[in-house]
């Protein structure tokens, strides 16, 4: 019997969210923080819609982008279709939609504090992405924000999937819990002003 198709979204977010943290746990990796925002957010994105698939009874659908095309008339066409990117193909929800949508589920949705939390990092990923981040204390915000964001994630796959990365993957994440039960980043705490 094959697996059910979210299953492998939910293993390539684990496998994201373990590489952000191996990467962060790099100290002399050449824009350790940017990275992790970058792969921190792979790792949510695909998390989401593996949920959105799993409550839309693994339909592919229900994270590909629609569109109604025009008739060859140039009229507005009735028919919808499947969004595809210029590579050929399908085109999904965006991360904002993903987000909106599992936090609109009646079952176990995403919390508000994770959904700020995610939004808050894709503003570094956007930054590292799209030009630079410039900010100075980009260091302490990301080890603040990846902290939580590890955090919540681990129990939103935990939750949702019964996945737990602790047991998964062991070597790469002993240490992620401390005595109190909470989670952090493997790496120190970046030396700096902590923002009042």
């Amino acid at each position: 019997m094959r697996p059910p198709r979210h299953k492998a979204l939910v293993d390539k977010a684990v496998s994201a969210c373990l590489a952000a943290v191996e990467i962060y746990n790099k100290p002399l990796f050449p824009h350790r923080e940017e990275v992790f925002a970058i792969m921190m957010i792979n790792a949510w994105e695909l998390l989401l819609k593996a949920r959105i698939l799993k409550e839309g009874g693994n339909k592919m659908r229900v994270l590909y982008q629609m569109e109604t095309p025009d008739t060859k008339a140039g009229k507005p066409g009735r028919r919808q279709k499947i969004r595809m990117t210029g590579g050929g193909t399908p085109r999904t929800i965006p991360l904002g939609t993903a987000i909106a949508q599992a936090a609109k589920l009646k079952a176990n949705p995403l919390p508000p504090v994770a959904e700020d939390n995610i939004r808050a990092i894709a503003e570094i990923r956007n930054a590292a992405v799209h030009f630079v981040n410039a900010d100075e204390m980009l260091q302490e915000k990301v080890w603040q924000l990846g902290t939580g964001s590890l955090k919540n994630f681990v129990r939103a796959a935990q939750d949702w999937f019964g996945c737990d990365l602790l047991v998964r993957s062991p070597p790469l994440v002993q240490g992620l819990r401390n005595s109190s039960g909470s989670f952090s980043l493997l790496g120190e705490r970046p030396r700096g002003q902590v923002p009042q």
